[in-house]
């Protein structure tokens, strides 16, 4: 596969687990509102988040390869990754709040990736 179709099937997998993060904050903002969880319940709503995106992205990016699918669903993880640190850098100016928070962004989201990938 040409290096343009790989960029193009990376665009996809970015869309889609764009869309997958933004139907599931949604959801989880309507729960936070009705249920009023606590900040610990949040922060793994926000890890559960991450892990769901990236495991669709995963499993876009394994299909779509076809070989080596859990190296790809590790790239989709880590791109998802990026993503999210840019766009935080961005809104506030600054990654995350310790090596903790990105323990919480980085580990769910490549091991999802590599599951997607691995399972699509």
């Amino acid at each position: 596969m040409s290096i343009g179709k790989k960029g193009i099937v990376i665009g996809k997998v970015l869309v889609v687990e764009a869309v997958v993060s933004g139907v599931l904050l949604l959801l989880a903002a309507y729960a936070a509102l009705k249920i009023c969880p606590s900040d610990k319940t949040l922060n793994y709503y926000v890890m559960a988040i991450y892990a769901a995106s990236a495991f669709v992205g995963g499993m876009i990016a394994g299909r779509s390869m076809e070989t080596r699918r859990f190296v790809w669903g590790i790239v989709a993880g880590l791109v998802y990754v990026a993503v999210v640190l840019v766009i935080a850098l961005v809104t506030r100016g600054s990654v995350a709040s310790g090596s903790v928070g990105l323990v919480r962004l980085i580990v769910p989201s490549v091991l999802a990736g590599m599951l997607g990938g691995m399972m699509s």
